[in-house]
């Protein structure tokens, strides 16, 4: 009976033991959960959350947040120091973004780190989204810049990079250094295919769409991204045709052309801009306070941050020469408008320095940390920071994506030439030849992509034997890469056109990086185009054209077909060779495009967004020139270029009709314009309408004529529609010896097709 008291008693003591520790447990509970930090609450307002992070962050860990580091995959052996130091700045905190991580797997391993640093703050991950997310193992790649701007289709354009975006966010990134939004004029340039061609309107339209598709109408849902609008600014004018030198250049210049493109990125809501590697009129893009504070920001009214370019805040010691060391450097960048300093070390702490010593303001830095914690807090990353990788392969590249890829492959090929209806070629034909250095090449995706599934990339003789099946013998010799082709492969392939009853020849550029070390050389030695590949001489490489000229002499019909990213000076071939494909850069699906296009299963109507001159020595040439540019020609060429911006033919025919514009203009209202397109042909085809206007006298001079409105209508055969625009009246204006956007009275030309209707403005 004791015994049983004792165990009452004890059980007893037992239970108010156990409530008194649950109590204590539960009091503490509630302490703990009053003391977790604010900004881990999601349910607080982002702006709250930024608040007390930033209150509760010393002056280092804001600097961090201003420091991109990169993927692990970057650092060879000789380059371990760097690596650790990597790692520590993230495990303590200080890095806020990267650039190219490899994957996935890497991604969630060094966000994990991240999230279990003092502050648990998640980093932005960046990528060179050019032409979809070439750099990634798998993914989909779609036709190149220029490529996308020969389809004037901006909707198109629009939906690559929404696509895109998916699979940024499904592979772990958040952060597009794209839309290239530079007005591209010299094609010597190596970089010309990252760009949409020499039309300022092109430009900034295309440059909208991509950003539209990367960031939508909120860059913060799950399935969008930030945009970068690059680069700032015209780089794509260096003076002697190579990547980085200076740009010197008119004020009249800068405004009329290079100026609006960057102007309608920002208004269209680009998150993100970068500056150029280059300098403008004397002073270095990274350290131009007038062009990145002044005008960007107080002008133009962006609210977002500015990346820096590869190293290129360094540059401004070791290459420009505007500052005696880095520290100095840093301090230049920082005051003119640069928010983040892209890889390398030591930036942390020489930013620290400068803020403690105050020669930068508490409150740049404290204006550059609050964006980027806002996007932070608003894409959901504190919440949600990782990637399912077993996910991955089913969202890259996937059908929807590959069809998109194979349509804008498709609408990006230009046919050039078409004599004696060389194409499109019968499926009746007993055998062909195809040949050529790029007949079976990865070069058919640009550049920017690194090594790709096999199965992913369609080569031209692979579209080609697809689509011909058994019907006929497609024989294939490959002469070798491009500076390979020598008399021997020449004559091979001669010796094996002889029973063919046509032949396919593949030729042009090569900008792939596949079979050069991404890491430390962009100059594999059969690189011919593409980042920092820039020519002095824009014909054929090697004995590229020596093999037409072989093949020709054969007396077989032969069709070129051009893979480039740059336009090419191919001069004897545009004379000689009765059928000319220029595919540019197509992506992964291009050798199924280009074969459906030689067989007629496709009907080409692309338009050239950039002028093909037949000389490097008409460099710059373009269509939207003024009056005196050629009041005299060269004496040692013939008149004028290759093809000028615009060209395009098709396999149907197509009759403009009834153009009208309004007998009165109405300033600040839209006029409208309108005209009839009929398909006169056999075949159904989309026709790209492109109208230009004339101011005919005018205070200054002006362009004899300039793009102001485009589009894409689809016409059966013996279909007619009515294609309207709506034209701003700012489309009259110009800059006036004062540089002022006016629009004066007197008379102006429309053109669109081989129409032309003169109008009158007056001021009344």
């Amino acid at each position: 009976m004791k015994l049983f008291i004792d165990c009452q008693r004890y059980m007893k003591g037992y239970r108010i033991l156990v409530l008194f520790a649950m109590s204590i447990s539960f009091f503490s509970g509630c302490k703990m959960k009053e003391n977790s930090p604010l900004y881990l609450n999601s349910s607080v307002p982002v702006e709250r959350r930024v608040d007390d992070l930033m209150s509760r962050m010393t002056l280092k860990e804001k600097v961090g947040q201003m420091n991109q580091r990169i993927g692990e995959s970057f650092f060879t052996k000789d380059r371990e120091n760097l690596k650790m130091n990597m790692l520590n700045d993230l495990q303590n905190g200080l890095v806020g973004s990267y650039l190219m991580i490899e994957n996935a797997e890497e991604y969630n391993k060094l966000q994990r780190i991240a999230t279990t640093s003092g502050l648990k703050i998640p980093f932005l991950n960046a990528i060179d989204a050019i032409h979809g997310l070439g750099l990634y193992y798998g993914a989909t790649v779609y036709p190149t810049a220029i490529s996308q701007a020969t389809a004037f289709d901006p909707k198109m354009v629009e939906q690559i990079n929404a696509q895109t975006a998916v699979e940024m966010r499904a592979t772990g990134y958040h952060w597009a250094f794209w839309p290239y939004m530079s007005v591209t004029r010299d094609p010597r340039w190596g970089r010309v295919g990252e760009n949409f061609g020499e039309d300022p309107l092109v430009v900034s339209t295309m440059a909208v769409a991509a950003i539209k598709g990367l960031q939508g109408d909120d860059y913060t849902a799950p399935d969008k991204v930030i945009a970068c609008a690059k680069q700032v600014l015209s780089d794509s004018h260096p003076n002697n045709g190579v990547n980085v030198s200076p740009a010197v250049m008119s004020d009249r210049l800068l405004k009329e052309v290079y100026l609006p493109p960057l102007e309608a990125c920002i208004q269209a809501g680009a998150r993100t801009l970068m500056p150029a590697h280059n300098e403008i009129n004397g002073v270095p893009s990274h350290a131009n306070k007038e062009l990145l504070h002044d005008l960007v920001r107080e002008t133009y009214g962006f609210d977002g941050y500015i990346v820096s370019d590869w190293k290129d805040i360094e540059k401004l010691d070791n290459f420009h020469k505007v500052a005696p060391n880095q520290k100095e450097a840093v301090k230049l960048a920082i005051n003119a408008g640069v928010d983040i300093h892209m890889f390398g070390d030591n930036f942390v702490d020489e930013l620290v320095e400068l803020v403690e010593e105050g020669q930068v303001p508490m409150e740049r830095v404290d204006r550059t940390v609050r964006a980027i914690l806002t996007d932070k807090f608003r894409m959901g990353l504190f919440e949600n920071p990782f990637v399912d990788e077993d996910k991955v392969n089913d969202i890259i590249a996937n059908p929807e994506h590959r069809q998109l890829a194979l349509e804008s492959a498709r609408k990006s090929i230009v046919l050039l030439k078409n004599e004696k209806n060389t194409l499109p070629l019968s499926k009746s034909l007993q055998k062909i030849l195809v040949t050529g250095p790029l007949a079976d090449h990865n070069a058919i995706v640009g550049d920017w992509v690194h090594s790709q599934p096999d199965e992913n990339i369609i080569t031209v003789i692979e579209g080609i034997r697809e689509l011909a099946g058994q019907q006929m013998d497609v024989e294939f010799y490959n002469p070798g890469d491009i500076f390979d082709v020598n008399e021997e492969s020449i004559a091979e392939a001669v010796k094996r056109s002889k029973d063919a009853d046509a032949v396919v020849l593949v030729i042009g550029d090569n900008d792939n990086r596949t079979q050069t070390d991404w890491n430390l050389n962009h100059f594999h030695k059969n690189r011919t185009g593409g980042e920092n590949v820039d020519r002095a001489d824009i014909t054929l490489s090697g004995m590229q054209e020596e093999l037409a000229k072989a093949l020709s002499a054969t007396g077989k019909p032969v069709v070129v077909v051009l893979i480039n990213g740059r336009p090419l000076a191919v001069e004897w071939i545009a004379e000689n060779i009765p059928a000319v494909i220029e595919a540019w850069q197509p992506g992964m699906k291009g050798g199924q495009a280009i074969a459906e296009v030689l067989f007629g299963d496709y009907n080409p109507s692309g338009r050239l967004p950039m002028t093909i001159p037949r000389n490097g020595g008409q460099i710059p040439i373009f269509y939207n020139h003024r009056p005196s540019m050629f009041a005299h020609y060269y004496s040692d060429i013939k008149k004028g270029p290759l093809y000028w911006f615009g060209h395009g033919l098709s396999y149907t025919t197509f009759v403009y009709h009834d153009l009208n514009v309004p007998e009165t203009i109405v300033k600040d209202q839209e006029i409208p314009v309108s005209v009839m397109v009929k398909n006169t042909g056999v075949l159904a085809g989309d026709e790209i309408v492109l109208l230009y206007v004339n101011d005919k006298y005018s205070s200054v001079t002006t362009p004899v004529k300039e793009l102001k409105a485009f589009t894409r209508v689809h016409l059966e055969p013996g279909e007619e529609k009515e294609v309207k625009f709506n034209l701003p009246f700012e489309a009259l204006s110009l800059l006036d010896k004062e540089l002022k956007k006016v629009v004066e009275p007197g008379e102006f030309e429309v053109m669109v097709g081989d129409l032309m209707k003169t109008f009158e403005w007056t001021e009344k």
